[in-house]
């Protein structure tokens, strides 16, 4: 229960820190594309990402496990396994 109550956690947080670059996108969109904008949002997000996986030097997921999350509702696959 704790990792599950952690990984909502975790991903809210995430969310909220994301979202808090929308109102930085809407003054930005007046000199930039919004695609441009929304991609470099996504890519910002990402490198963070990956930068916290590799701190906290969290181990890569199993080989296996790619094929199931490709079959379950996109929706839901994070929060329940398939």
């Amino acid at each position: 229960m704790h990792s599950t109550a952690t990984g909502w956690g975790n991903g809210l947080l995430g969310v909220i820190i994301f979202s808090g670059s929308l109102p930085a996108t809407r003054v930005a969109v007046g000199g930039f594309s919004a695609l441009f904008l929304t991609s470099a949002r996504a890519v910002i997000a990402a490198l963070i990402g990956l930068a916290v996986l590799g701190l906290l030097r969290q181990a890569r997921p199993q080989r296996g496990i790619l094929p199931r999350l490709r079959s379950c509702p996109s929706a839901s696959w994070s929060a329940f396994p398939c």
